[in-house]
């Protein structure tokens, strides 16, 4: 008796004009970037991104870009984990920022002077904002740091970029239960648990194995 195998690809068909992905981005770093766009002392190492402080530059301004991504109808939640480490006998008027490019407008959520010391713990912190001022937009997130020289900063770490959201639809499978193997003409039958992760109540879908 031969045994098969089966791999198993749900496509969930929602008779509603609607796909669902809760990560937008999610980049740990861990693999080499695709899209980005680093500047200057700007580099990816294995975990995390860094603005480093050498080569020294004097009166510096580097900028790191993610890909351009779209944010949804229903906007979202940007969450940055990272670590602004300083050289504080060497700070004056450098600072870091992060701001939402859209088009040839930029906002800045977020920043730091670095003569007021380091920013978040050595491990990472989390900074969490939202982007509901960009619904229906296409944005990039600017990592941007500037000023007298590099030599205040020690480094400038981001460990992950995750951008999350929410679909008016959405459904999740969680866990098949099942027979591993079926004899020939024989019939098997499994148990799925859907989640709805979604807006809206869902009543009418199909689970297509």
């Amino acid at each position: 008796m031969k045994k098969l195998i089966y791999t198993l690809i749900f496509l969930f068909a929602l008779q509603l004009a609607a796909f669902a992905q809760t990560a937008i981005i999610d980049e740990d770093f861990l693999e080499p970037v695709s899209g980005w766009t680093m500047e200057g002392n700007w580099e990816q190492e294995e975990g995390y991104m860094l603005l480093y402080y050498y080569p020294i530059v004097e009166n510096y301004d580097f900028s790191a870009y993610t890909p351009e991504f779209e944010v949804p109808a229903n906007g979202g939640d940007i969450i940055i984990n990272m670590f602004v480490d300083v050289y504080m006998m060497n700070a004056t008027d450098e600072k870091c920022e992060i701001s939402v490019v859209s088009g040839d407008q930029e906002s800045v959520i977020w920043e730091h002077t670095l003569a007021d010391g380091p920013w978040g713990e050595i491990a990472g912190t989390d900074l969490i904002f939202d982007l509901n001022d960009h619904m229906g937009e296409t944005v990039q997130l600017r990592f941007r740091s500037w000023g007298a020289t590099t030599k205040a900063l020690w480094g400038w770490f981001v460990f992950n970029v995750n951008f999350m959201t929410y679909f008016d639809h959405e459904l999740c499978a969680m866990e098949l239960s099942g027979p591993g193997n079926l004899n020939p003409n024989e019939q098997g039958s499994w148990q799925l648990n859907v989640l709805n992760l979604g807006l809206n109540p869902e009543e009418n879908f199909t689970v297509i194995l």
